[in-house]
């Protein structure tokens, strides 16, 4: 038997995109498409604040994606980003390396739906 595997759910709310994007499905896909190309480099930033031990710009980088999650209606993904940035702005860096492993999961789980949404 294999392991059973459990895929986070992204929590994402595309009426709350829409709302923020002014009911454009246009804009909303724009904002979208940007942030699926960001996130990536954003989490790749943030384990080499990591490396640097750079509580600062950890937390810098957590804020920024706990803000761009938001936007495209990420809600789980957004909610993690703020634990970190916390953990950052406290200076618990072994505690921001627990997390990177979950904050990437939460966006693995979101871009999909968000790749989703941008083919509607």
């Amino acid at each position: 038997m294999s392991p059973v595997t459990h895929t986070p759910d992204p929590g994402f709310d595309a009426e709350d995109l829409l709302d923020r994007m002014m009911g454009s499905e246009v804009l909303a896909r724009r904002v979208v498409a940007a942030f699926l190309a960001d996130t990536p480099l954003q989490l790749t930033a943030l384990a080499s604040a990591l490396e640097r031990a750079s509580s600062q710009d950890a937390r810098l980088i957590a804020h920024s994606l706990k803000g761009s999650a938001a936007n495209v209606g990420g809600q789980q993904l957004s909610r993690v980003a703020a634990h970190v940035e916390k953990l950052g702005e406290a200076g618990d860096l072994a505690a921001v390396r627990q997390m990177l492993p979950t904050l990437t999961a939460s966006f693995d789980a979101l871009a999909p739906v968000l790749g989703e949404f941008c083919q509607q």
